[in-house]
This record gives structure tokens, sequence and C-alpha cells, in this order.
């Protein structure tokens, strides 16, 4: 997925994907392949209406990827008198919209995504994660 950054030196705004962390520090590549280093940018004014429409698409092949997900969509969409596949659309939409609740509900969206990224797993040992 790609978000909106804003370039420190020029002001400019581009859309980047994480592409490698080196020494703690990721790199940023553009769809047109210039790298930035994560101190180069910050994060741009994010477009809530695109956050929120990426969440839901997100959500729906989550959904639809597991079979236990659609088997439940099925009895309860028919329980319901409607549609699976808008059942379906509904909870993706239901869940974007949490997502996006949570995410605005933080002063800073990226510093909430990095805490919640799990830690790495001490070498030679069980997997460990951030909080356990």
């Amino acid at each position: 997925m790609q978000i909106p950054v804003k370039v420190k030196a020029t002001g400019e705004i581009v859309d980047v994907t994480i592409s490698v962390a080196t020494a703690g520090n990721p790199l940023y590549t553009t769809s047109g392949g210039v790298t930035y280093l994560g101190d180069d940018i910050e994060p741009a004014e994010l477009d809530w209406q695109q956050v929120r429409i990426q969440a839901a698409i997100a959500a729906m092949q989550g959904l639809v990827s597991n079979e236990i997900h659609l088997n439940h969509a099925d009895k309860v969409a028919e329980e319901k008198g409607i549609n699976t596949s808008t059942f379906l659309a509904k909870c993706a939409i239901d869940i974007a919209d949490a997502l996006v609740a949570e995410l605005k509900h933080s002063d800073d969206v990226y510093a909430e995504c990095r805490k919640m990224r799990p830690s790495r797993p001490p070498q030679n040992s069980q997997r460990k994660w951030k909080g356990d």
C-alpha cells in the first residue's frame, strides 16, 4: 500500500511504499523508483476517504479469503434475507470505519502504527512479540 509523504527538502507530496529498513531507518520508494530515507520525509495530510476505501478493500479481501468467514457469512446473510456479498461488503465497511476512527483518534497515525509493529524475535528462541 502506498502512503502519501512530504519530502522535507522540497515540500513535494509523493506516494511511497516501505521498501527496506537499514540500521533502523526505513527506506521509502516511489513508484518511479526514487528512494528516500525515513529522516528525509514526514507524514502528509491523509485523505481519510481514501484510507477508508483502501481499508474496506483490504477487509473484504481478508473476509473472502477465509472459508470460515464465508460459511458464517452465508448463514447470517440467509437469516437476514440478503445476498452474502452484500453482507460481506457491509462487514468490510464496518471494519474500515472502525479502523479509520481509531487512526483519527491518534495524534500521530504513523507513531501509533510503529508502536503496534512487533519487535524482532531473539535469535535461537521461540518467536516473541512486543508486549508478551
